[in-house]
């Protein structure tokens, strides 16, 4: 049969735990700060989740980062239509027959002509 720890040995291996995971630290300092309050807030468990998790953010807040959002989002869709305008200038646009050698506009000389037969 598995021996069973003491309740007193289980208690100080979680107190070990939660030193070691800074726990203990961040509840002290929590606990000083509520003490230390003029103003006891209503709800502890509230103001314990702002004060070590840094809340949730407020609707303004949440608001703000949704239209920055959609400026960014419209931003980068005008940023990537320049840029496939650009790419379309500097692309060279395809001649006009497909087995012809001679930039467009021009007709190839004859000796051209006359390689192109060969290969």
């Amino acid at each position: 049969m598995p021996e069973t720890k003491k309740p007193e040995v289980k208690r100080e291996e979680y107190r070990k735990y939660l030193d070691s995971a800074g726990i203990l630290d961040e509840l002290t300092k929590f606990l000083v700060t509520l003490y230390e309050e003029p103003d006891k807030p209503q709800d502890a468990v509230s103001y314990m989740k702002k004060l070590l998790c840094g809340g949730e953010p407020d609707a303004a807040e949440v608001e703000n980062m949704k239209n920055e959002i959609e400026q960014l989002r419209a931003q980068v869709e005008e940023l990537t239509k320049r840029a496939e305008v650009a790419e379309a200038k500097l692309t060279p646009s395809e001649p006009a027959e497909a087995n012809s050698s001679a930039p467009e506009g021009k007709e190839p000389k004859p000796e051209e002509k006359a390689e192109e037969k060969k290969e």
